[in-house]
């Protein structure tokens, strides 16, 4: 692993020996270049392919000094959590740019509820489950015959709100909540739903 610092509003050019590039800690967000692609976002726990490329520049585009830790190898590397959660660090705030809400839930999905498909009427709404507690995610997938997109929210979603999913698309849910869905189009719609239970 190598650590650099860079100063505010400087570059710094970074020889990349190997093909896989990790950003492990840095204070800020930044930005890499090089004569292959232009400005990508340079942040904790990315990795890049860095195949063919023995250059690299960190650009610390802010008015502060950025940290960087790194490590670059022929090893892709990611990582997976398992069941147990433990955090053994304190976390220390440099400085609070925006608010931040975290909720941190260890929950492992035990079975699946495949449910029947639903047929959506054009320009009308349908409840597509009721709550359940033990809901960790809901999976729909438009199978509409036409191309038909529907809405997704509450009891109160319809041509104008909720989150549209086009024919073909999926949205994943991650909670419990009475979820309801629009057919905006002048078909049917048809959708497809599978329940991750806990």
């Amino acid at each position: 692993m190598a650590k650099i610092t860079i100063a505010a509003n400087s570059s710094r050019a970074v020889s990349v020996a190997a093909r896989w590039l990790s950003i492990i800690n840095a204070s800020d967000t930044f930005a890499i270049e090089c004569n292959e692609f232009t400005d990508v976002v340079g942040a904790v726990g990315r990795q890049y392919d860095l195949e063919k490329i023995s250059t690299v520049t960190f650009i610390n585009e802010s008015d502060e000094l950025l940290e960087v830790e790194y490590e670059v190898a022929n090893l892709r590397i990611t990582s997976t959590a398992s069941n147990n959660v433990k955090i053994t660090n304190a976390l220390t705030i440099a400085r609070v740019l925006d608010t931040l809400n975290v909720r941190a839930v260890n929950v492992s999905a035990t079975r699946f509820n495949s449910l029947d498909d639903i047929i959506i009427e054009p320009h009308s709404r349908k409840r597509l489950v009721v709550d359940n507690e033990l809901r960790h995610e809901l999976i729909i997938k438009n199978i509409s015959v036409h191309n038909e997109t529907v809405r997704v929210g509450g009891s109160d979603c319809g041509a104008t709100n909720g989150l549209p999913v086009v024919k073909g698309g999926t949205l994943a849910l991650t909670n419990g909540a009475e979820i309801y869905a629009y057919n905006t189009g002048d078909s049917q719609a048809k959708l497809s739903i599978v329940e991750v239970l806990q």
